[in-house]
C-alpha cells in the first residue's frame, strides 16, 4: 500500500485505489472502499486519536476538539500512555557542585582506559589506562598494546602503590567496560576486600575525574607517573 498526498487530495493505492481523500482544513477526510483502515470513526475513543496524532498531548487534543477537527469525539479521558512515558523522558542534568574529595590516600581511585588510537605509539601501544587517587590527585598512566592487558597492569600497580604508601586500596571506581567486568577482576577485588563502584554505560559524566584527565591538562595541578 502506498499513500500519496497532493495539495488538496490524497490517494491510497495497492493493486487498486483503496481510498481517496480530500483535504478539509488541516486533516484529509478519506472516502471509499477500505477507508475504515485510515479514518477514526465515531466509535473510536480518545486513545485511538492520541496514537494516530503521533501521541499528541491532552492539551493539543482539546484544542483540535474545540475547532471541530476530531469528528465523533465527545470526551477527553486520556489514560496513562506507557509509550509517551518512555519516548518523552529526558535525562536529568548532572550537578555542577564540586564533590568533596576523600581525605585518605587510596580511599578511592578512579580508573579509565583511553583508546583505540589511530596510530601506534613509539612503543607500539594503542591504549593507555589511568589510575587517579581521589585524595592526592596523583595520576599513574600505563601504556597498553591491548585492552586485555588492563588486569595485569592493575595487579602490578596495586602491588606497587600499596607497598610504597603502606595503605590498602579501599574502593575502585570505573565504567562498565569489559576490561573491568570480568571474573579475574571480581576475584581479586573480593579477596582484597576492594569495593567496586561502576558507572552507568554511556554516562561518562559519572566518572568525570578520570574522563576530564584525558581532555584537560593543568600544569602543576597534580603529579603524574608515566610508565611504559
Amino acid at each position: 500500500m502506498k499513500t500519496t498526498f497532493d495539495d488538496d487530495v490524497c490517494n491510497t493505492k495497492g493493486a487498486l485505489v483503496r481510498a481517496h481523500g480530500k483535504k478539509k482544513c488541516t486533516p484529509y477526510m478519506t472516502l471509499g472502499f477500505g477507508a475504515s483502515i485510515l479514518v477514526a470513526s465515531s466509535e473510536l475513543d480518545v486513545g485511538v486519536w492520541h496514537r494516530r496524532l503521533g501521541h499528541m498531548n491532552k492539551k493539543g487534543i482539546k484544542v483540535m476538539l474545540s475547532k471541530d477537527k476530531l469528528p465523533g469525539l465527545k470526551t477527553i479521558n486520556l489514560d496513562f500512555c506507557e509509550n509517551c512515558a518512555y519516548g518523552k523522558q529526558r535525562k536529568i542534568s548532572f550537578s555542577k557542585a564540586r564533590r568533596t574529595q576523600m581525605v585518605e590516600r587510596l580511599e578511592l581511585v578512579h580508573a579509565n582506559v583511553w583508546g583505540k588510537a589511530s596510530i601506534f605509539s613509539l612503543g607500539c601501544s594503542l591504549y593507555f589506562v589511568t589510575f587517579i587517587d581521589d585524595s592526592s590527585r596523583m595520576i599513574w598512566i600505563y601504556f597498553l598494546k591491548h585492552k586485555l592487558d588492563v588486569f595485569d597492569v592493575f595487579k602490578k600497580w596495586l602491588a606497587q602503590v600499596e607497598n610504597e604508601s603502606g595503605r590498602k586500596l579501599k574502593c575502585l571506581k570505573s565504567d562498565n567496560g569489559g576490561e573491568y567486568c570480568n571474573s579475574r577482576f571480581k576475584e581479586l577485588c573480593a579477596s582484597r576486600k576492594i569495593r567496586r563502584v561502576k558507572t552507568i554505560s554511556r554516562n561518562p559524566h559519572q566518572n568525570r575525574v578520570a574522563e576530564r584527565m584525558k581532555h584537560v591538562s593543568v600544569p602543576g595541578a597534580c603529579d603524574t607517573h608515566w610508565i611504559t
